[in-house]
């Protein structure tokens, strides 16, 4: 998926809705503004992560110890989703909810 593919696709499952002029309405609908940069900062990448489920995050914690090369087969540690790039954590994302090409 190209970086602009992954954005809008984390902004559309967080219900960001896409305008005619190219900006975006926030989901509390309380204005436009740009898409959030979710691959390349890490605020808008919690944002994306707080919309996730208990059961979704177990999931995607795996994900991110996989795409963050630090799958040992055991529990997920703190520090790998702390420490994970704005990147990482937007692929993961995408993987746990069965949206990555």
């Amino acid at each position: 998926m190209s970086p602009e593919e992954q954005r809008t696709k984390i902004a559309e499952v967080c219900g960001w809705k896409e305008g005619t002029t190219g900006l975006w309405s926030d989901p509390d609908k309380s204005g436009y503004y740009s898409c959030p940069d979710y691959l390349n900062d890490l605020n808008a990448a919690h944002e994306m992560e707080k919309s996730l489920s208990e059961f979704e995050f177990v999931d995607y914690s795996f994900h991110v110890s996989k795409i963050t090369n630090t799958n040992t087969g055991q529990v997920v540690a703190l520090f790998e989703l702390i420490h994970a790039t704005a990147t990482q954590k937007s692929e993961a994302f995408l993987r746990t909810k069965g949206l990555w090409k």
